[in-house]
């Protein structure tokens, strides 16, 4: 029986957990995930509180997300 992969919310989830932040380029490099915004949206209407910033590096511009995790 071959193992399912978690869903990419999961696997995004626990990269920003390990990491502090996600990237489209580190999404499509670590996860295979090509549609990191979609996932954003799909974890921010699960209730996620995702924030992200706006970069630049070399001329070129790209979203930082952050996930917020309440305080407990």
């Amino acid at each position: 029986m071959t193992q399912k992969a978690p869903p990419q919310t999961d696997q995004i989830l626990r990269y920003i957990t390990v990491h502090g932040s996600i990237t489209s380029a580190e999404a499509f490099t670590v996860i295979g995930c090509t549609r990191l915004s979609a996932r954003i949206w799909d974890l921010k209407h699960m209730g996620f509180n995702i924030t992200k910033k706006r970069e630049r590096k070399n001329g070129k511009s790209y979203d930082r997300y952050f996930w917020e995790a309440e305080n407990e």
